[in-house]
Order: structure tokens, then sequence, then C-alpha cells
């Protein structure tokens, strides 16, 4: 077992219980010491994903664009839908203060047409629009959902509303029952 710097402190705790472990005579004891190493490894391990997921390295280190075709082809493997992606000019445009909550609403549009919409293929893209704002484009092939109002919309639409209005901009979405979806984050102006 390795610890990096970051996690040293509960990666010693583990390694206390194993070796506290291994002093107990008891089977029984030793099976409820060993549970609770297991649990403590995997609580350690699901940390460390739920923070590479809110804040990605790519997406500091990187830029949005390889931060996004990284989470792509994560969330490729994890639902098993093709995932396509224009890298071009448009995303370098995206304002810095964006780039995360945009990362996060492109997450959420695309984890959605994924696992809610049963997509059998997804693309996303990027355009300047009055060759100054960008627009993202998350389309899918999905079964499609009337388009309500956003007082009816679940909680993950309604955080993607929040972040563009944040930024002065606006979420709009294409769909009908059959028909698939689009949607569109439309990036205002740094404020």
């Amino acid at each position: 077992m390795s610890c990096t710097t970051r996690w040293a402190r509960p990666c010693t705790r583990v390694l206390k219980l194993e070796l506290l472990a291994g002093g107990l005579g008891d089977p029984a004891s030793r099976r409820l010491l060993d549970e609770a190493s297991a649990l403590t490894a995997a609580a350690m391990t699901h940390a460390r994903d739920l923070s590479m997921e809110l804040s990605p390295p790519a997406l500091h280190d990187l830029g949005i664009a390889d931060a996004i075709e990284t989470l792509l082809s994560r969330l490729e493997r994890r639902y098993t839908v093709p995932m396509r992606f224009a890298p071009n000019v448009a995303w370098q445009r995206i304002p810095r203060e964006f780039v995360g909550p945009v990362f996060h609403s492109v997450k959420e549009l695309v984890v959605n047409a994924a696992k809610h919409a049963s997509a059998s293929a997804v693309s996303l893209s990027a355009e300047l629009e009055d060759d100054e704002r960008v627009k993202v484009i998350v389309r899918d092939d999905g079964s499609g959902f009337a388009v309500r109002s956003s007082k009816q919309r679940g909680f993950g639409l309604f955080s993607v509303e929040r972040r563009m209005a944040c930024m002065h901009g606006r979420l709009e979405i294409e769909s009908a029952p059959g028909k698939g979806t689009t949607a569109i984050l439309h990036l205002g102006q740094p404020g």
C-alpha cells in the first residue's frame, strides 16, 4: 500500500489497523478488524475519486478541452455509450472563471443522456456566438422528454440553469419524447 502526502494521515490509520490485526489471535476479532481496514481503504478510495471528480487536475493543468475529453472517456467506459467530442478554438475562448461551472454542467448533461435517456450516442461541441461568446452543445439520440418549465425539472437541470445564470448565460433545451435531446449552454460575458 502506498501513501501520498495528501493521504498520509488516513493511510497511516489503515496501517495501524493492519498492525493491530496482526497482533490479534482471536479469529472473530481479526475478521472484524480486517473488515474495518477494508472499509477504511474503500472510504479513502471513494474520497480520492470524489475529489478528482469535483476538481479534476486536468481541468487546471491542461485546460477544459483536455479535461472534458478525459471525462467523456471515463463516462463512455462507465455507461458503454459512445461519446463524440469536437475540440476546437471555441473551447479556448471560455473565460477562465467559467471553466469549472461549464465542466460540471457538461458532466451533468452527459450523465443525464447516458444514464436516464438510454442514449446510444452522445456528442459534445462548442461554437462561437457573435465572435465573442461561446455556446456548448450536448446532443444525444436518447428517449427525449417533454420540455417543461424550470420549476418542474429535476435537481440536475436546475443546477445547470443556476450555473448558467451565475455566468450571465442560459440553458436552452430542445427535446421531445422519442426525439433525443439537445442541450445548449449559452455562456455570457464575465461580469
